[in-house]
């Protein structure tokens, strides 16, 4: 089940505010900019498959940096993956730069910093969100940190079925049990997984926590696996756009 949250619920003057609280408190410490926050909207939803969470976002445009300060304030040492839905989306990490449209991912490490520029166009971006901790992968970081900040393209393979399965959850999971959900965790990361978690150096609350602990609560809702594999380079070899101004 989806537990939803939604920046309508909060005063318009804070309503920026509040989702720069809610990233930071279910993903990462991340220091956020847009040209609309006088008149912002957003609504962010969370699906939990034990180890994994998967989170689903729509706001308006919105600029972010992670910096090595804001590491040290909270990391919870993830790669975080992420389905862009709706908009065009740039981010650099780690030497890799990218420009994303609907339907691309993108892969980032929240111990390196990175910057991001999020343009939805008219109306809000969305983007489909997976959390897993590193050491859910067994695969070193020299294997995976070239995939970093690039273009992870879903129109063939193994790239495709990923696509294809975070889609599905956005549609489907709210149908599943609670039991469903935990077994479909395992198809992103590898059973193992999910019996151990990265330490963080400040704990990241879970978006169905923050119910009760973000201004503006909603009521409730209306082996390595595919990520792994992607890893391995079985997929698509990404490729990296330079940003447009």
């Amino acid at each position: 089940m989806w537990t939803r949250l939604s920046a309508d619920t909060v005063p318009e003057a804070e309503r920026f505010e509040w989702f720069n609280d809610v990233v930071s408190s279910s993903l990462m410490p991340t220091a956020l900019a847009s040209d609309r926050s006088a008149d912002f909207h957003a609504a962010a939803a969370v699906l939990d498959l034990g180890a994994v969470q998967v989170s689903s976002f729509e706001y308006a445009h919105v600029r972010s940096r992670r910096t090595p300060a804001l590491i040290r304030r909270g990391d919870p040492e993830q790669y975080q993956l992420s389905l862009l839905t709706r908009g065009r989306m740039w981010m650099s990490q780690c030497g890799g730069e990218a420009e994303l449209a609907p339907g691309d991912m993108i892969l980032w490490d929240t111990s390196h910093p990175f910057e991001a520029d999020c343009r939805p166009g008219k109306g809000t971006l969305g983007a489909l969100v997976v959390q897993l901790p590193r050491t859910a992968l067994p695969l070193r970081a020299g294997r995976i940190d070239p995939l970093l900040g690039r273009r992870i393209g879903a129109e063939s393979g193994m790239a495709a079925i990923l696509a294809q399965f975070l889609t599905s959850l956005g549609t489907h999971g709210s149908e599943c049990s609670p039991q469903e959900l935990q077994r479909l965790g395992t198809v992103a990361v590898p059973p193992r997984g999910s019996a151990r978690r990265s330490p963080c150096r400040r704990p990241i609350q879970p978006l169905r926590r923050l119910r009760s602990g973000v201004r503006g609560e909603a009521p409730g809702p209306g082996g390595a696996g595919l990520v792994g594999s992607r890893a391995r380079g079985e997929l698509a070899s990404p490729t990296a756009s330079r940003r447009t101004a």
